[in-house]
C-alpha cells in the first residue's frame, strides 16, 4: 500500500511585511492576473500591483513605512491571501503613474493596471503554500500602528503593513497565504 503524503504548508515569518487580500478583480480571474502579472516581471524586471481604498497608502503610509527600515531592512514581502470577495468593475487601464503625487509619467511599456488608485511595485512573484500566525504581529504604521493584527486583519479590512512584535495575542489566529513577492524601488505609487 502507498501511503500519499500531503505538502506542508510553510511557516512564514517575516520581520515585516505588507499583508493583503486578493481575488477576482475588474472582469479577471485571480489565475490570469498572477500569470500576467508574472509575464511582466519576465519582460520588464518588475510589475505594478493595483489596489485602491483608504488603507496602505503609497505616500502615507507605505512608502513612509519603508523609508523608515531601509537602515535595517533591504527586503519587504508582500503576502498575498485570497479572498473570495470579487471586485466587480469595467476593468479601466490606468495610463500614467507618479511617485510623489505631483510628477506623473506614461505606464512603462508591458505593465497594465485597472480599476486602481493605487500600486505596489514588486519582484518575484511567485505561487506558495504559506501560513502567517497572526497573533505574532502588528500593524506597523499609521493610525492603527500596535493593534495586533489578528484582530485587525479581518471583515473588509483588506491589507495592512505588519511587523513581528513581542507579545503574543491570546488567541492564535492562522492566516493562508497564497503568493508572495518583494517591493521593490519606489515600493508603491498612485495610477490614474
Amino acid at each position: 500500500m502507498i501511503v500519499k503524503m500531503e505538502k506542508k504548508s510553510e511557516i512564514i515569518s517575516p520581520k515585516e511585511a505588507i499583508l493583503m487580500k486578493v481575488g477576482f478583480h475588474g472582469i479577471e480571474e485571480l489565475d490570469a492576473i498572477i500569470e500576467r502579472k508574472q509575464l511582466e516581471i519576465r519582460q520588464t524586471g518588475f510589475a505594478f500591483w493595483g489596489y485602491g481604498g483608504t488603507l496602505c497608502h503609497p505616500l502615507l503610509a507605505i512608502q513612509p513605512f519603508i523609508n523608515s527600515l531601509f537602515s535595517q531592512r533591504e527586503k519587504v514581502e508582500v503576502l498575498f491571501v485570497v479572498t473570495s470577495s470579487p471586485f466587480h468593475s469595467k476593468g479601466t487601464d490606468v495610463s500614467e503613474f507618479s511617485i510623489d503625487g505631483v510628477n506623473w509619467q506614461d505606464m512603462p511599456k508591458g505593465i497594465r493596471v485597472s480599476s486602481s488608485k493605487f500600486a505596489l511595485v514588486i519582484t518575484g512573484l511567485e505561487k506558495i503554500d504559506g501560513l502567517i500566525d497572526a497573533s505574532c504581529y502588528e500593524i506597523a504604521f499609521g493610525p492603527s500602528k500596535g493593534k495586533p493584527l489578528a484582530s485587525y486583519f479581518r471583515g473588509r479590512v483588506d491589507k495592512a503593513v505588519i511587523t513581528l512584535c513581542d507579545r503574543r495575542a491570546d488567541i492564535q489566529t492562522i492566516i493562508p497565504v497564497a503568493f508572495r513577492a518583494t517591493l521593490v524601488s519606489p515600493h508603491a505609487i498612485l495610477v490614474r
